[in-house]
C-alpha cells in the first residue's frame, strides 16, 4: 500500500479538568487516595529535589483489585520511598493544586491510578510534619499513533463467495496515560456511511475501549461500511475517498482520509451485497 503516513496524534486535556484519582498502596495499611482537587497545597518546602526520600517513580501497567474485589488491569504511578516515617505522598498539578494524597502506613511504596488523569506536568511530593521534604516532577501525555488500515473480509451466504465489508484501523497508545476510544465512524464516498457511534469492535469481538500505554488495538465499527443495497452498490474499480473519525473520551478527534476502490463480483452477504475485491490505495492522518 503506497502513500501511507504514520503520525502521532497528541491527545491534550485541560490541566484544570483533572478528576480525582482512585489509588491504592503497595505494602501499606492505608491505601486510598484522598483527593483535594482544586485546593492549593499548604505544605512548606524545606528540602531541595534529590534529598533521597523519594527513591523511585515508575509508570507501569499492573493488576489491581477494585472496590468490588475484582481483578482489573490498570496503569499506575508507583512511588517508592526510603523514609517510612513520612506522612504522605501527594500529587500537585501545574496549577499548584493538590489533586491526590496517599498515606503510606507501614509500607515503603504507594501507587496512584492514572486512568482519569489529565495530561500535565505533576509534582510528586513527600510530606512530613506539614513540610515538603522531597520532590520529583513528571510529565504525562496522551499520545496515539495510527499504524495501519486493514480491510475486513466477510463470508458469503450459504457458503458462497464473500468479499470486503469494511475497514479497520490499527492504533497504538504511545503516551504515558490510558486512552479511552469512544467513537469510530467511517463516512464519505462509501456504500454505507457511519455518521454516528454504532459501537466499537476489536477483530469482531466486543471492544474494551481502554488502551493502556504501549498497547496496540485494531479498532472497527460494528456496522460494515462497504456492505450496501444491490441497486446502490457498484464494483467498478473506480477510486473513491473515505474518511474515518476516531474520537476519545477527552474530545480529541483524529481524522484519517483514505483512497480506496471496490471491484470484482457483487456477492450476497448477511445484511446486503458486497464486492469480492477491494484495495486501499493510500491513507493519511489529518492533524486537527
Amino acid at each position: 500500500m503506497s502513500g501511507r503516513h504514520r503520525r502521532a496524534v497528541l491527545v491534550s486535556l485541560g490541566t484544570a479538568a483533572a478528576t480525582a484519582l482512585a489509588g491504592c498502596n503497595s505494602g501499606s495499611n492505608s491505601g486510598s487516595d484522598q483527593p483535594e482537587s482544586g485546593t492549593a497545597s499548604k505544605e512548606t518546602h524545606t528540602a531541595q529535589n534529590g534529598s533521597g526520600v523519594i527513591a523511585d517513580t515508575e509508570v507501569k501497567t499492573t493488576q489491581i483489585t477494585d472496590n468490588l474485589g475484582n481483578e482489573t488491569e490498570a496503569t499506575v504511578l508507583r512511588v517508592s520511598v526510603t523514609d517510612t516515617a513520612i506522612d504522605a505522598i501527594t500529587l500537585r498539578n501545574s496549577a499548584g493544586s493538590e489533586i491526590a494524597r496517599n498515606q503510606l502506613g507501614t509500607g515503603t511504596a504507594t501507587q496512584f491510578r492514572l486512568k482519569n488523569r489529565a495530561a500535565d506536568t505533576y509534582d510528586i511530593l513527600a510530606v512530613k510534619n506539614g513540610s515538603i521534604i522531597d520532590k520529583r516532577s513528571k510529565t504525562f501525555e496522551r499520545e496515539v499513533s495510527v499504524d495501519d488500515l486493514i480491510l475486513t473480509h466477510e463470508s458469503g451466504l450459504n457458503g458462497g463467495e464473500g468479499g470486503y465489508g469494511g475497514v479497520r484501523t490499527t492504533i497504538t497508545n504511545t503516551g504515558d496515560l490510558p486512552v479511552k476510544t469512544d467513537i469510530y465512524r467511517v463516512y464519505g464516498d462509501v456504500p454505507s456511511p457511519v455518521d454516528r457511534d454504532s459501537g466499537l469492535a476489536d477483530g469482531g469481538h466486543p471492544f474494551d475501549p481502554i488502551i493502556q500505554p504501549g498497547e496496540s488495538r485494531i479498532v472497527a465499527n460494528t456496522q460494515e461500511e462497504f456492505v450496501g443495497d444491490s441497486d446502490a452498490l457498484t464494483c467498478s474499480g473506480e477510486q473513491r475517498t473515505g474518511k474515518i473519525d476516531l474520537i476519545t473520551d477527552s474530545g480529541q478527534e483524529t481524522t484519517i482520509s483514505f483512497e480506496y476502490s471496490l471491484s470484482g463480483k457483487q456477492n450476497n452477504v448477511f445484511g446486503g451485497d458486497i464486492c469480492s475485491k477491494a484495495t486501499i490505495h493510500s491513507w493519511t492522518v489529518n492533524d486537527e
